[in-house]
């Protein structure tokens, strides 16, 4: 009987440690695609005072149709940033 005992005791010490490391490799494999997901990357750097900075974010990713609907904000820098509305006068 303490064989079996021993044996089940064993068996749920097994279980519960992949368990353990099944969860903890989720959560560090969650961590990982989320700061993946929000990363900036740059293709130059401005060399002239006035740039238009492009963002671009993706919203939606549908894989049957192979669609992807993306939102593209341009948000512009130097003499291009200045919002004075020029006058019809």
């Amino acid at each position: 009987m303490r064989a079996v005992a021993g044996r089940r005791s064993w068996r749920v010490i097994v279980v519960l440690v992949l368990l353990v490391g099944l969860c903890g490799t989720g959560t560090v494999l969650y961590f990982d695609e989320r700061n993946t997901r929000q990363e900036t990357r740059e293709l130059s750097v401005p060399t002239v005072p006035d740039w238009v900075e492009l963002d671009l974010t993706t919203q939606e990713v549908d894989v049957e149709t192979q669609q992807l609907t993306l939102y593209l904000t341009a948000v512009p820098h130097g003499g291009l940033a200045q919002s004075r509305p020029r006058s019809s006068r």
